[in-house]
C-alpha cells in the first residue's frame, strides 16, 4: 500500500493562497504524494501548467481530488440550481479532465451534506449520476470512487449496500472512510471483508470521543485495518486525512501542533504501519 497525506489538515479558507508553502511543508514531512479538495485546484482550471510548476517544484504527485456534490435537492432553490446551473455530471468531469492533466488518478465524490432521504428514487437519481460520472472518469483514465459522509443519505451499512447495488461496479465503486465510518456505527472489518470487491480508495481518519484526531491518537485500530486491506489484495493508494483545527469541517478535532508536526507524526505512523504483515 501507498500513502499519501490529504492538505486539508491546513485549512479550506484561503488555502490556494498557501499552497507554494503547504506543498512546502508536505515535501519537508516526507510525503510524495497527495489528495486536494477541489476548491484548491479550481483557479487553476486555466494555468494547469503553473500547477504542474508547483508540484514539480517539491517533488509531488496529486493523488485524488475530493469533490462534494448536490445531487439531491434540499429545496425548491437547490431544484432550480441542480436543473439549470448545477450540471452534476459536467461539472464532474471537469475535475476529472483536470485530474488527467495533471497526472492524477482519482476523483474522490462526496453526497450532500443534509440530505437524509431514503426514498428509493432518491438513491436511483444519486446512482444514475454516479454511473454518467463514472463513464466520463474511464474515458479519461480517472478512477471515480463515492465517499461516504456523515449527516447524508449514504453514511451506514444499508445505505451504501443500497448504493452499491444501484451502480454499476465498472463504473462507481466506494471509498472506504474509517472516520466516518467509525462514528456511523459501521463495524471496518466486516465492512471490508463484505464489500471488498467495491473499495477502490481508502481515506485513514481516526477518531476520538465523536471528534476527528491526528493518525494514531484516537479509537480506531489501524493495524488490524491494514491486515484486513492486505488479506483482500489491496495494493493502492491511502490518503491520511488529519482533520484537525479545521472550523470548516463540523466532526473536526483540535490540536496544539502545527500541520508540519502533525504530517511528520503520520508520516512516522504510516511507515510502522507499513511493516505491518
Amino acid at each position: 500500500m501507498k500513502f499519501c497525506y490529504h492538505i486539508v489538515r491546513w485549512g479550506l479558507r484561503g488555502v490556494v493562497r498557501s499552497l507554494p508553502s503547504i506543498f512546502k511543508e508536505m515535501s519537508e514531512a516526507g510525503f510524495k504524494a497527495i489528495e486536494t479538495h477541489d476548491v484548491n485546484v479550481v483557479p487553476f482550471f486555466d494555468n494547469k501548467q503553473g500547477f504542474l510548476d508547483l508540484l514539480s517544484e517539491y517533488g509531488l504527485h496529486v493523488v485524488s481530488i475530493y469533490c462534494p456534490g448536490q445531487f439531491i435537492s434540499k429545496s425548491f432553490v437547490d431544484s432550480l440550481i441542480l436543473r439549470f446551473y448545477w450540471k452534476e455530471v459536467k461539472r464532474f468531469t471537469r475535475f476529472a479532465e483536470f485530474a488527467a492533466s495533471i497526472g492524477g488518478e482519482k476523483l474522490i465524490i462526496g453526497g450532500t451534506i443534509g440530505v437524509g432521504g431514503n426514498e428509493e428514487k432518491h438513491y436511483r437519481i444519486l446512482a444514475n449520476k454516479l454511473n454518467a460520472i463514472g463513464k466520463a472518469c474511464n474515458n479519461l483514465g480517472i478512477k471515480p470512487t463515492f465517499h461516504p459522509h456523515l449527516k447524508t443519505m449514504v453514511e451506514n451499512v444499508p445505505q451504501i449496500k443500497t448504493l452499491l447495488e444501484l451502480t454499476d461496479p465498472d463504473l462507481m465503486n466506494m471509498t472506504l472512510e474509517t472516520g466516518h465510518m467509525y462514528v456511523a456505527g459501521i463495524d471496518l472489518i466486516d465492512f471490508i471483508d463484505t464489500f471488498h470487491e467495491r473499495i477502490n480508495h481508502v481515506h485513514f481518519k481516526d477518531i476520538k470521543d465523536g471528534r476527528f484526531v491526528e493518525l494514531g491518537t484516537g479509537e480506531i485500530d489501524f493495524p488490524k485495518i491494514m491486515k484486513a486491506l492486505r488479506k483482500i489484495g489491496y495494493d493502492d493508494w491511502v490518503t491520511i486525512e488529519d482533520e484537525v483545527n479545521t472550523p470548516d469541517i463540523q466532526w473536526a478535532g483540535s490540536t496544539d501542533r502545527t500541520p508540519l508536526e502533525t504530517a511528520k507524526n503520520s508520516r512516522r505512523y504510516a511507515e510502522k504501519l507499513s511493516l505491518i504483515s
